[in-house]
């Protein structure tokens, strides 16, 4: 039984790297590449600021949080089925990019991606729920990391796909990302699906039961979330957002911002999560993040004093890989507390609420 138990632990971890990293790889495209095409093509960065619109989905997600929670019930199945159903809607949501021209039709490729991270908005806190419901605490962080790792690994495989396909036809490109996309997904099928439920019990009752949004909302160790959230977090979040364009702007092209920001900061992103990850098991999560927090300032007010004498390409990638991996290190540290504070029947509610907040 407890070999038969750690074997569906490990499928757990499996199946939601495996979700991270499709999810990684179209969002990568979209947070890295594009931007960086849309660039190069002669768009102003105010146009190419409208992209971050398309992350509302995650941003909003919380609003039918609750209908999952409805549907779910607890049920580590039913939580599965959103999941399978999302990576399923995903791929053909990709293949809707080739419909149109990325350069030239920004609103309609703003529509595809947006409807494309609805759906994988969706599927994350399917995950959300399935994993809270299924695992314990400790179990739970090690999940966090696991997460964090599939999501770079995605970003690697778009990075290293925007270098090698720099001159193949955008169709091609698009069908390269969807298949992709479809295959890192399939390790979600074998999720274990007859876990038993630790947000719910069988008769319906749990940790949490009758507890409102107000109720989570005034609990002291969300609250200390929520600011990590606007101190920290919104720091790093501002400045990867602008990563691309400055990688243009200091002569990278476009191919080769991609490849640098999905690969390099992604793979220096991979040792990010680990370091990470380890400061999580050792000195605790809070911990971890006051750290990364100081080393983030110190890394912020260097580049601040350094942009106008250094300007060159390598300072921008150099940039680029040290504010994103940065990023990375804050992600599995923040996953873990929120994950330990949403237990109860509305469990993927509750961590889809912190993640709307953080994004």
């Amino acid at each position: 039984m407890q070999d038969e138990a750690r074997s569906g632990t490990s499928r757990a971890f499996l199946g939601a790297a495996a979700f991270y990293t499709a999810t990684a790889i179209p969002m990568s495209y979209v947070f890295y590449l594009l931007p960086a095409q849309l660039r190069e093509a002669g768009h102003s960065a105010t146009t190419i600021s409208l992209l971050a619109l398309v992350y509302l989905p995650y941003a909003l997600r919380a609003l039918w949080a609750p209908a999952i929670d409805r549907y779910a019930r607890g049920d580590a199945r039913r939580f599965k089925i959103v999941l399978a159903a999302c990576a399923a809607m995903a791929v053909p949501a990709v293949l809707a990019f080739g419909l149109v021209e990325p350069a030239g039709q920004i609103a309609s490729i703003m529509t595809i991606a947006a409807v494309l991270f609805v759906i994988l908005s969706t599927g994350t806190t399917g995950l959300d729920g399935y994993t809270v419901a299924t695992l314990g605490g400790g179990d739970r962080r090690h999940a966090s990391i696991w997460q964090t790792v599939g999501f770079t690994v995605g970003g690697v495989v778009l990075g290293l796909g925007a270098m090698l396909a720099g001159g193949l036809a955008w169709s091609t490109v698009v069908v390269l990302i969807a298949l992709a996309t479809a295959v890192a997904a399939l390790p979600i099928l074998a999720l274990p699906a007859a876990r038993p439920s630790r947000a719910v019990s069988i008769d319906g009752t749990g940790p949490g039961e009758g507890g409102s949004t107000g109720t989570f909302l005034r609990n002291p160790a969300v609250r200390r979330l929520l600011c990590i959230s606007l101190l920290s977090k919104m720091g790093l979040g501002m400045i990867a957002g602008y990563l691309p364009i400055l990688q243009v702007d200091y002569g990278v092209s476009a191919s080769q911002a991609g490849f640098f920001g999905a690969f390099g900061s992604n793979v220096l992103g991979l040792g990010s999560a680990l370091v990470g990850g380890w400061f999580l098991l050792r000195i605790g999560a809070l911990r971890a993040i006051g750290v990364m927090g100081l080393v983030a300032a110190v890394f912020f007010a260097l580049a601040a004093l350094t942009h106008e004498t250094l300007r060159s390409p390598a300072f921008a990638i150099t940039l680029t890989l040290i504010f994103l991996s940065l990023g990375y290190a804050f992600i599995a540290p923040f996953k873990a507390l929120s994950l330990a504070v949403s237990d109860g029947p509305r469990c993927a509610s509750r961590a889809a609420t912190l993640a709307s907040v953080d994004l």
